[in-house]
Protein backbone atom coordinates (compact mmCIF):
# COMPACT_ATOMS: atom_id res chain seq x y z
CA UNK A 1 0.00 0.00 0.00
CA UNK A 2 0.93 3.49 -1.22
CA UNK A 3 0.94 6.61 1.47
CA UNK A 4 2.02 9.49 1.66
CA UNK A 5 4.27 10.61 4.92
CA UNK A 6 1.58 12.63 5.69
CA UNK A 7 -1.33 10.36 6.05
CA UNK A 8 1.16 8.57 8.46
CA UNK A 9 2.22 11.59 10.53
CA UNK A 10 -1.19 12.34 10.83
CA UNK A 11 -2.47 8.76 12.07
CA UNK A 12 0.13 8.71 14.42
CA UNK A 13 -1.98 9.96 17.60
CA UNK A 14 -4.60 7.73 16.45
CA UNK A 15 -2.81 4.34 16.58
CA UNK A 16 -1.04 5.29 19.84
CA UNK A 17 -4.21 5.65 21.64
CA UNK A 18 -5.48 2.35 20.31
CA UNK A 19 -2.20 0.75 21.44
CA UNK A 20 -2.99 1.94 24.91
CA UNK A 21 -6.36 0.29 24.66
CA UNK A 22 -7.75 -3.39 25.47
CA UNK A 23 -9.17 -4.56 22.24
CA UNK A 24 -9.71 -8.42 20.84
CA UNK A 25 -6.74 -10.70 20.35
CA UNK A 26 -7.30 -10.39 16.25
CA UNK A 27 -7.44 -6.70 16.41
CA UNK A 28 -4.43 -6.04 18.83
CA UNK A 29 -2.36 -7.91 16.86
CA UNK A 30 -3.00 -6.70 13.28
CA UNK A 31 -3.08 -3.63 14.84
CA UNK A 32 0.62 -3.85 16.65
CA UNK A 33 2.13 -5.25 12.87
CA UNK A 34 0.63 -2.14 11.22
CA UNK A 35 2.29 0.49 14.30
CA UNK A 36 5.60 -1.42 13.07
CA UNK A 37 5.39 -0.58 9.91
CA UNK A 38 3.93 2.73 10.57
CA UNK A 39 7.06 3.50 13.07
CA UNK A 40 9.51 2.34 10.82
CA UNK A 41 8.45 4.94 8.22
CA UNK A 42 8.19 7.21 10.28
CA UNK A 43 12.05 6.76 11.22
CA UNK A 44 13.05 7.72 7.87
CA UNK A 45 10.78 10.87 7.43
CA UNK A 46 11.93 12.07 11.09
CA UNK A 47 15.92 11.63 10.20
CA UNK A 48 15.06 13.48 6.71
CA UNK A 49 13.19 16.35 8.98
CA UNK A 50 16.01 16.57 11.67
CA UNK A 51 18.05 16.58 8.95
CA UNK A 52 16.41 19.99 7.32
CA UNK A 53 15.98 21.25 10.50
CA UNK A 54 19.75 20.86 11.03
CA UNK A 55 20.17 22.78 7.52
CA UNK A 56 17.44 25.34 7.59
CA UNK A 57 17.01 26.59 11.56
CA UNK A 58 19.89 28.94 13.68
CA UNK A 59 21.83 26.82 15.71
CA UNK A 60 22.40 26.99 19.54
CA UNK A 61 25.85 26.95 21.47
CA UNK A 62 25.68 22.88 21.13
CA UNK A 63 24.48 23.20 17.29
CA UNK A 64 21.09 22.53 18.41
CA UNK A 65 18.74 24.12 15.99
CA UNK A 66 17.11 27.31 17.94
CA UNK A 67 13.87 27.85 19.37
CA UNK A 68 11.91 30.48 20.67
CA UNK A 69 10.51 30.44 24.07
CA UNK A 70 7.16 29.24 22.20
CA UNK A 71 8.83 26.42 20.96
CA UNK A 72 9.16 27.56 17.74
CA UNK A 73 12.35 26.79 15.87
CA UNK A 74 14.34 29.86 14.80
CA UNK A 75 15.22 29.91 11.06
CA UNK A 76 18.18 31.49 9.53
CA UNK A 77 17.20 34.61 7.73
CA UNK A 78 15.93 33.96 4.17
CA UNK A 79 15.34 30.02 5.12
CA UNK A 80 11.79 29.88 6.18
CA UNK A 81 10.67 29.31 2.69
CA UNK A 82 12.80 26.94 1.22
CA UNK A 83 12.34 24.91 4.36
CA UNK A 84 8.04 25.25 4.35
CA UNK A 85 8.47 23.65 0.73
CA UNK A 86 11.26 21.21 1.39
CA UNK A 87 8.96 19.75 4.66
CA UNK A 88 5.77 20.05 2.42
CA UNK A 89 7.53 17.96 -0.47
CA UNK A 90 8.69 15.65 2.54
CA UNK A 91 4.99 15.50 3.91
CA UNK A 92 3.99 14.75 -0.17
CA UNK A 93 6.20 11.74 -0.57
CA UNK A 94 4.69 8.43 -0.88
CA UNK A 95 5.91 5.30 0.91
CA UNK A 96 5.19 1.16 0.23
CA UNK A 97 3.61 0.08 3.25
CA UNK A 98 3.05 -3.79 4.03
CA UNK A 99 -0.49 -2.67 6.21
CA UNK A 100 -2.98 -5.79 7.05
CA UNK A 101 -6.62 -4.57 7.21
CA UNK A 102 -8.68 -4.47 9.73
CA UNK A 103 -12.15 -5.05 9.40
CA UNK A 104 -14.82 -2.74 10.32
CA UNK A 105 -16.79 -5.94 11.51
CA UNK A 106 -13.60 -6.59 13.80
CA UNK A 107 -13.53 -3.28 15.08
CA UNK A 108 -17.42 -2.93 15.70
CA UNK A 109 -16.29 -5.95 18.36
CA UNK A 110 -13.90 -3.97 20.01
CA UNK A 111 -16.69 -1.60 21.41
CA UNK A 112 -14.52 1.54 21.54
CA UNK A 113 -15.13 4.93 21.57
CA UNK A 114 -12.97 6.76 18.52
CA UNK A 115 -14.64 9.60 17.09
CA UNK A 116 -15.12 10.69 13.53
CA UNK A 117 -11.65 12.43 12.80
CA UNK A 118 -9.85 10.08 14.66
CA UNK A 119 -11.02 7.44 12.47
CA UNK A 120 -10.61 9.07 9.07
CA UNK A 121 -6.74 9.62 10.19
CA UNK A 122 -6.69 5.75 10.02
CA UNK A 123 -9.31 5.04 7.52
CA UNK A 124 -6.30 2.93 5.08
CA UNK A 125 -5.93 0.33 7.52
CA UNK A 126 -9.56 -0.49 7.97
CA UNK A 127 -11.86 -2.56 5.44
CA UNK A 128 -15.70 -2.91 5.07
Amino acid sequence: MKLSNEVLVSSVSVLGKLNQLELPVKVAFILSKNIKEVDKSLGSYNETRKKLLVQYAEKDEQGMPKADEMGNIIFKEGCHEKWTEDIRELLELKVNLKIEPISTHDLFKAEISISPAELEKIEFMIKD
